[in-house]
């Protein structure tokens, strides 16, 4: 039963992973195209910066929630 609810659990972030990679892509596309000669080249540095660690906090935390949701429920429960 554990194994069950951890592997919908995963399933579920997986597809909105995928979903929400596909929309911010074509999003970040269009507005490459469109935008992308306004921007002045040393703002695109802290951009860049924040983009970057708002992707190493998200993966951090997507992490322990795939631990947490793969653990056994006694060890879940010490991660709350």
């Amino acid at each position: 039963m554990d194994d069950l609810v951890a592997g919908q659990f995963v399933e579920e972030q997986r597809m909105a992973l995928m979903l929400s990679l596909a929309s911010s892509l074509a999003i970040n596309v269009y507005m490459v195209r469109r935008v992308s000669f306004r921007i002045n080249t040393w703002i695109n540095v802290p951009i860049c910066l924040l983009v970057f660690l708002a992707a190493i906090a998200w993966l951090t935390v997507s992490g322990n929630a795939i631990k947490v949701a793969r653990a056994k429920l006694i060890k879940a429960l010490h991660y709350e």
